[in-house]
C-alpha cells in the first residue's frame, strides 16, 4: 500500500474558529463613576445592544450582551472607544470571555479628575 497523504484519515480541519459554547457572549466595562456608567450603557441601548449596570466591589460595571454577528464584538469597542475619547476617561478595563484587557482611547482631562475628587 502506497502511502500518500490521501490515503490516511486525518481531523477535519476548523475554518470557522472556536465554537461559541467556550466563550462568553458577555463583555463587562468597568467604571469608576455611576454617572459615566449609565451615560455609557444608554449610548450603548441606543445600538441595540442589551445592557445593564451593576456594582462590583468599587466598580459599576456596564454589561453588555453581545449580538450574534460576526463583527459585533468589534464595533462594540470601536463605540467604546470613542466614547471614552469623548468623555475624556483615557482608559478603561474591561472583561471578555474571563480575561481583563484595557481599552485607551484619546488623553485624560485631569481637570475633570481633580474637580470629581474636591467635591
Amino acid at each position: 500500500m502506497d502511502e500518500q497523504a490521501g490515503d490516511h484519515p486525518t481531523a477535519p480541519l476548523r475554518t470557522s474558529g472556536p465554537t461559541t459554547d467556550a466563550y462568553d457572549d458577555t463583555v463587562g466595562f468597568e467604571i469608576a463613576d455611576l454617572s459615566h456608567a449609565t451615560r455609557l450603557a444608554r449610548r450603548l441601548q441606543l445600538r441595540a445592544w442589551r445592557v445593564t449596570v451593576h456594582d462590583r466591589d468599587d466598580v459599576h460595571v456596564v454589561t453588555v450582551e453581545l449580538r450574534p454577528r460576526p463583527i459585533d464584538l468589534a464595533v462594540l469597542l470601536r463605540v467604546v472607544e470613542h466614547w471614552i475619547e469623548e468623555q475624556s476617561l483615557c482608559a478603561i478595563r474591561f472583561e471578555l470571555d474571563g480575561r481583563s484587557y484595557l481599552l485607551e482611547a484619546g488623553e485624560a482631562d485631569w481637570d475633570q479628575v481633580d474637580q470629581r475628587r474636591s467635591a
